[in-house]
This record gives structure tokens, C-alpha cells and sequence, in this order.
């Protein structure tokens, strides 16, 4: 798999919990062409 740089210059909003930056569930399938289905179900 090739390495993955993530930056936030598609406009999507930075995700904090506990003061820690995360990515949701949609920002991964974004990142990886897939369904949020398919993220959802660890594939």
C-alpha cells in the first residue's frame, strides 16, 4: 500500500476528541475511493 498524506485542503473540517485530532468515518472513505460501508465493516 502506498503511504497515505493526509491534509485537510479539500475543505473537510479538522475532528478533535479529548483535545486529540481524529478522522471520521467519512474523511477514511474518502481517502481510501471507498464506501462508507466498507470502512464501517473494516474492509
Amino acid at each position: 500500500m502506498d503511504k497515505v498524506i493526509l491534509n485537510i485542503e479539500n475543505g473537510q473540517p479538522i475532528t478533535e476528541i479529548g483535545g486529540k485530532r481524529v478522522l471520521t468515518t467519512e474523511q477514511l472513505a474518502e481517502i481510501y475511493e471507498t464506501d462508507i460501508n466498507n470502512i464501517q465493516a473494516n474492509f
